[in-house]
């Protein structure tokens, strides 16, 4: 996970600046992501931008866990940072359209429960899985079980 990776970059001989600007690259490619996310979901509609999004994490993670070269890295970086300007925002947006307007902040307030939940069980997992291939392999499986789990529902409604 992204959480792993600096130290990862670390073990690799990769020094603090040039991390520090790779996670900035992962972050800007989210910001790419999130402009061009209107945009593919006119195209995919919003379920099938999250199945991508997810499928999105999911390669990022293979990448991570069988990098080797500076290119495969910069390839995880546009598939991370994608795979989050596409989802973050698209739930975000999903939720303010779904919610009545009286419980609408109880419901964005609950998503970023979610989220940040989401971020400190990251850490949790780091935590308990002290091998970097291990770790990767899982978050690939979770991202894929995810986007799977979304194709299943592909015909159920998000929207009455």
């Amino acid at each position: 996970t992204t959480i792993t990776l600096p130290v990862q970059l670390h073990q690799s001989g990769v020094s603090e600046t040039t991390a520090g600007f790779y996670l900035a690259f992962i972050s800007f490619m989210a910001v790419i992501g999130a402009f061009f996310m209107p945009k593919v979901v006119e195209r995919l509609q919003e379920k099938s931008t999250l199945i991508a999004a997810y499928s999105l994490y999911g390669i990022a993670q293979i990448l991570f866990a069988f990098t080797n070269s500076w290119f495969t890295l910069i390839l995880a970086a546009v598939a991370m940072g994608m795979g989050f300007g596409l989802s973050i925002p698209l739930v975000n947006h999903i939720t303010i359209e779904l919610s009545d307007s009286s419980i609408r902040n109880t419901q964005l307030a609950y998503l970023s429960m979610a989220i940040f939940s989401g971020q400190f069980l990251s850490s949790v997992l780091a935590e308990m899985i002290d091998d970097h291939l291990a770790l990767y392999l899982c978050t690939t499986f979770l991202a894929f079980i995810t986007a799977i789990t979304l194709i299943a529902m592909r015909g159920l409604r998000f929207r009455a």
